[in-house]
């Protein structure tokens, strides 16, 4: 990051002025979006029109202007591997603000997922239809018995460099290793490194704001300011 630079590029707010050619959107309403670049924790921001949605009313503001980068990452890594229904996919730290989205992304397509959690996520992964499998020790081999006999055809991870090794290990092709944060691992094995700007805010973003306004989609529980 070069210096100066601002932060934040998830946003929602009301329209107060609207540029010479756009269509379809008009002062006073309430939209969500996203910047092209770190700036919109201001009160006042120029954003491309491309990258706007209507915001419902049934949809808070908390959750309007923080859901296009973790909606957009989720996105993209539930199609990097290519998931299709009846498979068996494996995602690391499922619990956090992307895999919270992608979970559920993966379920609604009729996936079998398999998360590597901690048993304080266990409750809410299992109510959400995900399979939580303990790390630790033995890991390998619990996600194996979790797999069954057809094993794991597609691996996600949002944690590290070594659960890019696991997949490895569990015989998922390179192909379909997807990870968001072990670039440098990733390079070396061959693995997916899609993140948000392969999944366009016109592609997905109203997409995302029917998910998650109509219900289907959750977010989990978090308190304002905490970390994942």
């Amino acid at each position: 990051m070069d210096f100066p630079s601002g932060q934040g590029s998830d946003l929602a707010g009301v329209v107060v002025a609207v540029g010479a050619g756009v269509d379809g959107i008009a002062v006073g309403d309430e939209v969500l979006g996203w910047m092209p670049g770190p700036a919109a924790q201001a009160t006042h921001v120029a954003v491309p029109a491309v990258h706007l949605a209507p915001k419902p009313a049934r949809l808070s503001w908390e959750v309007a202007g923080s859901l296009h980068m973790v909606g957009a990452t989720a996105y993209a890594a539930a199609r990097a591997v290519g998931a299709q229904p009846g498979e068996t996919v494996v995602v690391s730290a499922a619990a956090g603000g992307v895999g919270t989205l992608l979970v559920q992304l993966l379920t609604g397509r009729g996936v079998r997922v398999l998360d590597i959690a901690s048993e304080a996520n266990a409750e809410w992964l299992d109510q959400h239809g995900v399979v939580p499998v303990p790390y630790g020790d033995g890991l390998r081999e619990r996600i194996e018995e979790a797999a069954g006999a057809g094993g794991v055809d597609a691996f996600i991870d949002l944690y590290g460099p070594e659960y890019l090794d696991l997949a490895v290990d569990l015989g998922v092709p390179p192909d379909r290793i997807q990870t968001t944060v072990a670039m440098e691992r990733a390079a070396r094995i061959g693995a997916r490194t899609d993140g948000r700007h392969n999944a366009t805010a016109r592609e997905i973003l109203p997409e995302l704001v029917d998910l998650v306004a109509s219900g289907t989609v959750e977010l989990a529980p978090k308190r304002t300011g905490s970390l994942p």
